[in-house]
């Protein structure tokens, strides 16, 4: 996650090495430094970009196809296959 973030200015501490539950061998964790909450000075917010009526129902769209996806995927599934 480090690398991936690395050029963002995101920054992280280590957080030493812990076993995780459900995974083999002992991993490094890192915390993010900070609190991503706080801007930095002179930093604005972003305003909320404003949706026209397209972007809206793509966004609803968006929002409720996963499921719909697993409604489908129950339906679709022949009876007596993951019933328990």
């Amino acid at each position: 996650m480090k690398a991936l973030c690395g050029p963002t200015g995101i920054a992280f501490r280590e957080a030493g090495e812990h076993e995780l539950k459900g995974l083999p061998g002992s991993w490094a964790l890192a915390l993010l430094d900070g609190d991503p909450g706080e801007l930095e000075e002179g930093q604005e917010t972003a305003a909320r970009p404003e949706l026209n009526l397209t972007d809206r129902a793509m966004v609803r769209f968006a929002r409720r196809l996963p499921a719909v996806a697993r409604t489908l995927g129950r339906a679709a599934r022949p009876a007596g296959i993951g019933a328990n």
